[in-house]
Parts: C-alpha cells; structure tokens; sequence
C-alpha cells in the first residue's frame, strides 16, 4: 500500500534498518537580524542567548497564560535561527512573532518552501550526508550545515537524522533516492514513531490549550526555568514550583486503523462508567495499528482503560513514556 508513492507500513515493528521520510506536515519560520537573539529569548522557553552553532533544541511558544501556541525544534543557520513547526500551527506563531517583532530589529519570515523536511535512517544515508555536508552528526541534537541546509541528529529516536535542505539540497536528495533504491516511507510513520517516543506538538487543532508541562515539555529539555522574562513565564514557572499541574501526555497503542484526529476526546473507565479522560494532541494511523498522544491525568495507572469517543468498541491502556515526567529537578533532563 502507497501514498503518493510512499509505503504505508502495517505496523512499526516492520521498519528496514535504512529508509527515508518526507515530512510535508512541517513547516519552518526563519528569525534573522541584529537583535534575533534578545528577541527570540524573550518569546521561547529555551535560552537563546545561550544556545550556540551546532545544536538542536526543542522548545515551547506560549501566550501570555503559557499556553502553547507551538512546539518548535530550533537551530541556528548561518547567521538566522530556523524553527521547526507544525505545518497548521505555524500561522498562528507566525503572526504573534510578527506582532511583538515590530519593536525589534529582526526580519521575521516563513521559510516553508526555502527548507524542505526529511528524516532518515541507515549507512547510505550517512554517506549521503559526508558528501554533501562533510560531517555525519553524531551527539543527539548535533546539528551540521552547508550550502545544500543542515542535518540534525535526533536528540529522542535512535539513529534517525533529520534533514532541511534548500532547493539544491532537496535536488540531491531527490537523485540519491532514486539511485539508492531505499525503502520511502509516508509521513505517517513518522507521526508513529515520534509518538513511539513521547514527542508532542501542537497542531491547529489545540493551539493555546495546553501549558508545556502538559505534554511533557519539562522532560525533553524544552524549558529553560533560570532564564529571563518571556511570554508565559509567571504561569509555567508557577506550575513547576508550585506542583500544579495535573495532566501529562501519554502514549497509546490501539490495534488496527483506525480514524483518531488531534483535539479528539478519548474516555476514561471507571467502574461500569466512562468519562472524559483525555484530549489527543498527536495520531498516526498505520494499516494494521494506530498511534495516539493524548493529554491525561498524569498519575494514570497503565493499567487504565480508554476507548475512543467516536469508536467505543475500541478499548486500549497507555504505554510507558521513556522518560521521567516529574517536575522535580533532579529528574528533569539537562544539557
């Protein structure tokens, strides 16, 4: 089975050891000029008066009540600060970046069509990105750059690289695919597998209606809490130190295909009963399984047992996350 000449795998557990992905789901906004840095620090939730060449982070933009208007993966090209964005939430960043960006002197740009996104795995792979970018990054979130765009190690799936390449770059790519004969897969395998991992984002569908601890953002070194003022800060500090929030992203698995779109409700079981239990921020539907993050009460037991709103049949219990969602320091990931 294809789409748009892509395979659609059954099932993750059917992954070759080398393939590639096309990621039209992202899109890119570009933050250049003197004061890019300043800026950029007082908007995100990461550092960027700290954040040097040759790394790759992710990061929440949040309004003014710290709920996420997007998740970003940033990194630094040449003398501009790309971030990495979901396709349909990258209007709404864009525009608030604008907004507060005419006080600065920064040229604030969507650059969707200059970047366009893949991810990768295996040895051609590699040897593709030593020609063309003389480095394979190594270290997770190692990012490379040339001419051609920049390659990013992926600092949560193992031996995955993500690739950004300019027009030139893409054309490249485009002959080394059509040489290497490589497994492509849809994007939808990707969604799998970041959901695999615990990666959140947010897409249209819940923008402003999540603070960064509730999908877990305080686990993947997405915050930095010592840093200056920036948009959100009082409400996702105050979150931390005072143990407010209640609610975490988990991971489900669900047998079969099945149709699942962000902001949809799953329900919860208690006893003969259901009820609310969660909101999904992140789905992936492959031909014989389907891949759910949804925002739950973050001391669920998985044990727990949801089903889907819309398709009540359909029971499933969350999956261990990877990595400690505690908000105590001593458990939070740091650089």
């Amino acid at each position: 089975m294809t789409e748009n000449n892509h395979t659609l795998l059954a099932s993750l557990n059917d992954l070759t050891n080398e393939f590639a992905i096309p990621l039209p789901q992202l899109g890119m906004i570009s933050v250049s000029g003197e004061q890019r840095n300043d800026y950029l620090h007082s908007q995100l939730t990461i550092d960027l008066k700290q954040f040097p060449n040759g790394i790759s982070r992710p990061c929440a933009h949040c309004d003014a009540k710290g709920k996420a208007w997007s998740v970003m993966q940033v990194f630094r090209f040449g003398d501009s600060v790309l971030m990495s964005i979901a396709a349909s939430a990258l209007p709404t960043s864009l525009a608030e970046l604008k907004k507060y960006g005419v006080f600065s002197k920064v040229d604030i740009a969507d650059a969707s069509t200059t970047f366009t996104q893949y991810v990768g795995r295996g040895k051609s792979i590699d040897e593709f990105v030593f020609t063309h970018f003389g480095s394979v990054p190594v270290e997770k979130g190692e990012v490379v750059e040339s001419a051609l765009g920049l390659v990013v190690r992926s600092p949560f799936i193992p031996d995955l690289l993500h690739l950004c390449l300019t027009d030139e770059g893409s054309a490249q790519w485009s002959q080394f695919l059509e040489k290497s004969g490589l497994a492509s897969y849809s994007s939808d395998v990707y969604e799998a597998m970041a959901i695999q991992h615990g990666i959140p984002w947010i897409t249209s569908e819940n923008v402003g209606q999540f603070i960064p601890q509730m999908i877990n953002l305080q686990a993947l070194d997405a915050i930095d809490f010592k840093k200056g003022c920036y948009m959100g800060q009082e409400v996702i500090a105050r979150t931390r130190y005072l143990g407010k929030n209640k609610r975490a992203a988990m991971i489900f698995r669900l047998e079969g295909s099945h149709l699942v779109n962000p902001a949809d409700t799953i329900e919860l079981q208690l006893g003969e009963n259901w009820r609310k239990g969660g909101v999904v921020v992140r789905n992936a539907s492959l031909r014989d399984e389907t891949w759910v993050l949804a925002v739950v009460a973050n001391d669920t037991e998985l044990s727990a047992t949801f089903r889907l709103s819309g398709t009540p049949q359909v029971t499933f219990s969350p999956q261990e996350i990877p990595y400690p969602i505690a908000e105590d320091s001593d458990k939070i990931v740091k650089r």
